[in-house]
């Protein structure tokens, strides 16, 4: 079968977003996302649908700059969550702002910086 034609169902679709079940279904009933059609009562997606959904999501300043949450921003830089927040907490990175639940948002030109810090195995610095 054609990926691009592919039906997605809501737990796969989900998977392919990186969202809990909960989190896509939490998308449907605030209408950020419309399913391509229903098998029965059961929602089904294309490539396309999520693709753009996924496009949608990502955060931006005013500039267009795209930010990054902690666990994005750990992604980015080959660590785990918990060495990132680490790091955070330390003043090694600064955010560029927060949420409105108070969580901090990073820019990728922020994550450079910690990019040059020399991180030995036990998560210590080595400056």
């Amino acid at each position: 079968m054609d990926e691009e034609r592919r039906a997605f169902t809501i737990d796969q679709a989900a998977a392919y977003l990186g969202l809990s079940r909960g989190g896509l279904e939490y998308h449907l009933r605030q209408g950020n996302i419309k399913p391509d059609a229903h098998v029965g009562h059961r929602p089904v997606f294309s490539k396309a649908t999520l693709d753009a959904h996924k496009i949608g999501r990502r955060q931006t300043n005013y500039r267009g700059d795209v930010l990054y949450t902690s666990a994005e921003a750990a992604r980015v830089l080959g660590i785990s969550r918990s060495l990132f927040s680490y790091h955070y907490v330390r003043g090694h990175v600064k955010s560029y702002s927060v949420t409105r639940l108070g969580h901090p948002l990073f820019l990728e030109r922020d994550l450079e910086s910690l990019r040059i810090i020399p991180i030995s195995e036990s998560g210590e610095t080595d400056t």
